[in-house]
C-alpha cells in the first residue's frame, strides 16, 4: 500500500507530500492538483528505472516543460513513493 506520495516541481506542486490511506478521496477546487496527483502515479507506473516517462500508454503529459512547476528554481522533477 502506498502511504505517501511526494511531488517536487511537478505541475502545480513545488514540494508536496500527500499522505494516503487504504481508501483516499481527492477533493477540492479546480486547479488544486487532484488530476496532477493521479498523473504522477500513472507516470511512475509507466516508467522504468530512474527515467520518468511523461508520455506513454497510461498518461500523456507532454514535454518536461509542461510538467515542470511554473516557479521552479531548478529543472529537476521528483516523484517519490513511501510504500512501507
Amino acid at each position: 500500500m502506498i502511504r505517501t506520495l511526494r511531488l517536487s516541481n511537478f505541475k502545480c506542486f513545488e514540494d508536496q507530500a500527500l499522505t494516503l490511506g487504504p481508501i483516499s478521496l481527492l477533493t477540492g477546487l479546480n486547479g488544486m492538483g487532484k488530476s496532477s496527483s493521479i498523473q504522477a502515479l500513472l507516470c511512475l507506473q509507466q516508467s522504468e528505472g530512474d527515467r520518468l516517462s511523461l508520455n506513454g500508454e497510461l498518461v500523456q503529459i507532454g514535454t518536461a516543460s509542461d510538467a515542470l512547476y511554473e516557479h521552479a528554481e531548478d529543472d529537476e522533477i521528483a516523484i517519490a513513493l513511501d510504500d512501507r
